[in-house]
């Protein structure tokens, strides 16, 4: 998600859209490399540029991703637990200087993965990528707002009593 949101982010300086912050809904699909039926969740997203991002899962499972700089927690309430994980900074110039425009929006690779991300009257529509575990993701955004002021409390996690934390290294 932290690749997604630097990436988004980065093509909007690049396109004159220069935006600071981003909300949506969105419809997540996500399909196997075997090919299986698709995967589908619904939820909302909140990110800014300056690297911190909300997602919200509503379906098929609750669930709740708060990126904060390099800090990614991922909460999934069903489970009672939260994974807390570090991911290394992006190099932004390199995103920049690989980004290339297409007929129907921007393209870039990054580490071996491709992110196309369309636009719809110069805001964010959709973004497909294939994810490290093959799965072709598409990410279709629906009643965007951009710079929106954020409340950064949203981008807080407090943890519920009864929470198992798990961190990854």
């Amino acid at each position: 998600m932290k690749t997604f949101c630097a990436i988004l982010f980065s093509f909007s300086f690049l396109f004159g859209l220069e935006f600071s912050s981003i909300e949506a809904d969105f419809i997540q699909n996500l399909v196997s490399d075997e090919g299986s039926d698709a995967i589908t969740y619904k939820g909302k997203l909140i990110a800014t540029s300056d690297s911190k991002a909300y997602w919200r899962y509503d379906s098929p499972i609750k669930k709740e991703i708060f990126v904060n700089n390099n800090k990614v927690i991922v909460y999934e309430p069903d489970l009672e637990q939260a994974i807390i994980s570090e991911r290394l900074n992006l190099d932004f110039l390199k995103i920049i200087n690989t980004t290339k425009e297409s007929k129907d929006g921007l393209i870039s690779e990054i580490n071996g993965q491709i992110f196309k991300i369309f636009l719809k009257d110069n805001k964010p529509d959709k973004i497909t990528y294939t994810d490290e575990l093959d799965n072709s993701v598409e990410i279709k955004l629906e009643n965007v707002v951009l710079n929106k002021k954020i409340d950064y409390e949203k981008f807080k996690f407090n943890i519920p009593n009864n929470t198992d934390i798990i961190f990854d290294k």
